[in-house]
């Protein structure tokens, strides 16, 4: 039974009666093998190698599942040091086996460097990472190293098709947070990117990709990739401080833009604000727009927005509010930062969540309903 469903692609099958007849002959190579193969198609990469385990104990002085079981470790589960300690009994089995010494070398050799990377990120030392992992147009780097050991293990029949790529998965997340963290978004782009295509809820592969939504002017879309980073890495202060400046943003693109009104940028100081603020009053003065052609009643407007902007970007504490995204002339806010405190109010049923930043166990809370665009997290 076993045997012709593997014959017709029918891998659960396959799985389930090579089972059955397991539990009779649990001694039977074929039988183990079969299982191995059909659970490996499954995607059942743990199951396969545990099957595999079972014919070396059949068989000990069979070699190719000492590979298999040492290159899938290693590379398709990032489980290094099993992956090496099964290369290792591959040795120990033969000690003149060239192709258990050359996977054992490579290993070794790779282990070592995943050693010295994480001691570079534990040291925030990420110009060192960057440099262990990209490599240089002189020597390749520790991910394209990982890549063609896993295309030549692929092809010597070592790690299955369907197998994954854990060990690459983590070291291209590992350089999209390394260059994150020293500012370069350009170069983090592509390796942030690839981290999603490997693992869709990657937290540095999310938080790159809110930035970039962010910097687009897309905020609601940003708030929805952080509720997808908040679900799968709760309590990280890295998607806590993202959701407080996409919030504001978003709230920001929703009100008027006092810095447009007087056309000036944000980073603008007080003398620049009131040279525009006496140019723009005298340009639009009623009595000089009147020749151009401008109505009284559109002057006053002008005029009234002017003077509004000019209100609220010249005091210090209301210009603070507004780029904190709480426009002081929207009765709707209520007065002060509404992000230093509450945001919803009390009482609003909106479940809280906490943030905890460091050993020190410093804790942040947000509600999770009540702002437009809505963040859902929970």
């Amino acid at each position: 039974m076993a045997e012709k469903a593997e014959k017709r692609g029918d891998w659960e099958t396959c799985v389930s009666q090579a089972g059955v007849a397991i539990l009779k002959a649990g001694t039977s190579l074929p039988l183990r093998q079969r299982r191995a193969r059909c659970r490996f198609e499954r995607g059942e990469i743990q199951e396969g190698i545990s099957d595999l385990a079972h014919v070396l104990q059949i068989s000990p002085g069979y070699m190719q599942p000492h590979l298999e079981i040492s290159a899938m470790l290693f590379y398709s589960l990032a489980d290094t040091d099993r992956g090496l300690t099964q290369i290792r009994k591959c040795l120990h089995s033969d000690p003149d086996s060239k192709v258990c010494s050359g996977l054992f070398r490579r290993q070794k050799q790779i282990s070592k460097l995943l050693q010295r990377l994480d001691r570079f990120l534990e040291q925030r030392k990420f110009n060192k990472a960057v440099e262990l992992l990209v490599g240089s147009k002189e020597e390749s780097g520790l991910i394209d190293d990982v890549k063609n050991e896993i295309k030549s293990a692929r092809a010597n029949g070592y790690i299955h098709k369907n197998a994954p790529e854990q060990l690459s998965a983590n070291l291209v997340e590992k350089a999209c947070e390394a260059y994150r963290e020293m500012n370069s978004k350009r170069k983090a782009k592509p390796f942030c990117s690839e981290a999603l295509e490997f693992n869709p809820t990657s937290l540095h592969g999310l938080l790159s990709k809110a930035e970039s939504q962010l910097d687009s002017g897309e905020y609601e879309a940003a708030m929805q990739t952080l509720a997808i980073a908040n679900e799968n890495h709760p309590h990280t202060h890295a998607v806590r401080i993202l959701h407080e400046k996409a919030q504001t943003l978003l709230k920001r693109s929703k009100q008027k833009d006092y810095y447009k009104v007087l056309g000036v940028d944000r980073e603008a100081d007080d003398a620049t604000i009131k040279r525009a603020y006496r140019k723009l009053t005298k340009q639009y003065h009623p009595d000089k727009v009147r020749s151009q052609g401008v109505s009284k009643e559109d002057a006053e407007k002008k005029m009234a927005a002017i003077n509004e902007a000019y209100e609220v970007l010249a005091d210090s504490e209301l210009r603070a509010r507004f780029d904190r995204g709480d426009d002081p002339n929207n009765p709707e806010n209520n007065q002060g930062n509404p992000f230093h405190s509450d945001p919803f109010g009390p009482g609003g049923g909106g479940q809280q969540f906490f943030f905890h930043h460091g050993a020190g166990g410093q804790q942040f809370k947000f509600s999770q309903q009540g702002f437009p665009g809505g963040f859902p997290f929970g």
